[in-house]
């Protein structure tokens, strides 16, 4: 499905909605609401920082596990400015869940907004593929050893942190039987990481 908004084109794809389906009949109601914000929050971030320096959006894809932003070409951010827009994401998440943990802890629907927001932020920070923190780590090994290595690099780090959270899914589910969304977010990241091409 695609359409423009905003002069900006949306592409929902059908995986995208598969997961809402999903996520609706597993969290029962509200839960899918509580979850979808941190990640709306999460993107505002990077979409804040775009607009502080200029730079257009073209297209917003909506996938399986990502929202892709696709940046106009016209306009190109510095080497610290990348690395700034892919850190804005999680630290969005980190400061909502200090500021709801601050002013509003004793509810038991914000105390789940504050983890939300917490698992978010760090979740991404991870050096793990295509995730804010891999891409932050491509950055800064491209800078230091060039394309070649970095992606070698990237490639082995991605691994060695996404095999003990692959472990851990693996655990969740099988032995208490819960936790299906990290399992599934751990096979879409090893995915991702096999289809990069060297």
């Amino acid at each position: 499905m695609e359409f423009t908004l905003l002069k900006v084109r949306w592409r929902l794809s059908f995986w995208f909605f598969a997961l809402l389906a999903f996520a609706a009949l597993v969290n029962r109601g509200f839960l899918l609401l509580y979850i979808a914000v941190p990640i709306l929050i999460h993107e505002c971030g990077h979409l804040l920082i775009m607009a502080f320096w200029k730079v257009p959006v073209e297209a917003v894809s909506l996938g399986l596990f990502s929202i892709d932003i696709q940046r106009s070409r016209q306009r190109s951010l510095s080497y610290g400015g990348e690395i700034l827009l892919h850190l804005a994401g999680p630290a969005v998440n980190l400061l909502a869940a200090a500021a709801l943990y601050a002013w509003a802890f004793p509810s038991l629907r914000v105390q789940f907004m504050v983890a939300v927001n917490l698992v978010t932020g760090l979740f991404n920070l991870l050096p793990i593929g295509n995730l804010d923190g891999g891409q932050v780590m491509r950055l800064l090994t491209q800078r230091l050893w060039g394309p070649g290595l970095s992606h070698r690099i990237s490639r082995a780090v991605s691994v060695l942190v996404l095999a003990p959270l692959f472990g851990i899914s693996l655990l969740l589910v099988f032995r208490r039987g819960e936790n299906i969304m990290l399992l599934v977010a751990c096979l879409y990241l090893a995915a991702n990481i096999i289809s990069q091409r060297d």
